[in-house]
């Protein structure tokens, strides 16, 4: 018979302890996963199935619904303007290079005669209702003193072409003061000018501008009385 001492006995002893450990462990893992386990469940990692129903039909992109623009929409600004007459009065002041304070605002189409009120008026009650162009610079042409009492007077007119972004690219003398000096003054401050020109279907466009300056010398020579 053999006898161990102590130490192996103690040994052998953890060893059988930890062995029946485990295998308790074990056998609860086992039972706990069979008792919970449903037979009729899809299996792990494999292709899970909706029963809620979808539509299964095939849907495509496609763009927004075209709507016929109404006729007001469709309308295109007139192609020539036309804006009230400017007075201008004798100073010795050096001008503004540019200004937003401007002595007219907004035009009328040049198709529509200036003593034609009713026409006019009928116009205005359906600015709401279309484009307009309208001036936001403005630069004083030169008018001095001197020139007034030479007698320099006179209305001048021009025609000023304005493209998408509100600048003049042509400037065309169509009626002479009879002054170059004044004429010339007039279309110099024009290549200045800035105005907001009309839209159409949300685009700005080109259009053609005139404009008549006055040039009164009265004041001057009331003043050398």
């Amino acid at each position: 018979m053999i006898h161990l001492s102590r130490q192996w006995q103690a040994r052998g002893l953890l060893v059988v302890g930890l062995a029946a450990i485990h295998a308790a462990l074990f056998l609860g893992v086992f039972r706990g996963h069979s008792t919970t386990t449903d037979t009729n469940a899809p299996p792990m990692f494999g292709p899970v199935v909706s029963d809620v129903p979808r539509d299964t039909r095939p849907r495509y992109l496609t763009s927004k619904e075209w709507i016929q623009p109404s006729p007001v929409d469709s309308l295109v600004p007139p192609g020539t303007w036309r804006f009230a007459a400017i007075d201008i009065w004798p100073a010795d002041r050096p001008p503004i290079n540019l200004t937003s304070f401007t002595p007219v605002s907004e035009a009328v189409p040049d198709e529509l005669a200036a003593d034609d009120t009713g026409a006019l008026e009928k116009w205005a009650k359906s600015t709401s209702l279309r484009s307009k162009l309208r001036m936001i610079g403005w630069v004083r042409p030169a008018y001095t003193q001197q020139q007034a009492r030479s007698g320099y007077e006179g209305a001048v007119l021009v025609s000023v072409h304005v493209n998408a972004g509100g600048q003049p690219v042509e400037e065309l003398l169509m009626n002479s003061s009879g002054y170059p000096e004044l004429d010339s003054a007039t279309l110099q401050a024009a290549r200045l000018w800035r105005f907001a020109p009309p839209m159409s279907r949300s685009e700005p466009i080109p259009v053609w501008a005139q404009l008549e300056v006055r040039y009164h010398c009265c004041e001057a020579s009331q003043a050398d009385r």
